[in-house]
């Protein structure tokens, strides 16, 4: 009995995927909150004109909610016979890293970096890991191997 015990604690401590029965967690960070990924994407909008159409509003489209991502959509009172969606934006789950995803361009600037490495700091995220665990937007296609 003794020697089943120690055997299932080393099991148990040396495999951390299994330890208290979740999913692993590949960085021990926490995964940023709706709120914070809102107001990533409020950052990299800031003086944008496309804030200022009548009536532009952000909101989060609906997810499965084990998706990596948060997806925002970005609406105005629309044009007359047009389109009232202006763009569609995803905010990484794991590192705060915000994309526009229709075109797979990845949004960086100094004050938006700024706010993204306070929000690693608070979540436990080392650069190390943010280098590890960092994927590009959620509709890239991947680069062809040949």
């Amino acid at each position: 009995m003794r020697l089943l015990l120690c055997f299932s604690l080393g099991f148990l401590l040396l495999s951390p995927g299994l330890a208290f029965c979740g999913a692993p967690s590949d960085t021990g960070a926490r995964q940023i909150t709706r709120e914070e990924a809102r107001a990533l994407l409020n950052k990299a909008l800031e003086g944008s004109a496309m804030t200022k159409l009548p009536a532009f509003k952000l909101t989060e489209s609906t997810s499965d909610g084990n998706s990596r991502w948060y997806l925002f959509r970005g609406t105005w009172a629309g044009a007359p016979n047009g389109s009232y969606i202006i763009d569609t934006w995803a905010i990484d789950k794991r590192t705060g890293e915000v994309w526009e995803a229709a075109v797979c361009r990845e949004l960086y600037f100094p004050a938006l970096e700024d706010m993204q490495d306070d929000i690693h700091k608070k979540i436990g995220l080392s650069v190390e890991d943010y280098l590890r665990i960092r994927v590009d937007g959620p509709l890239c296609d991947p680069v062809p191997t040949n």
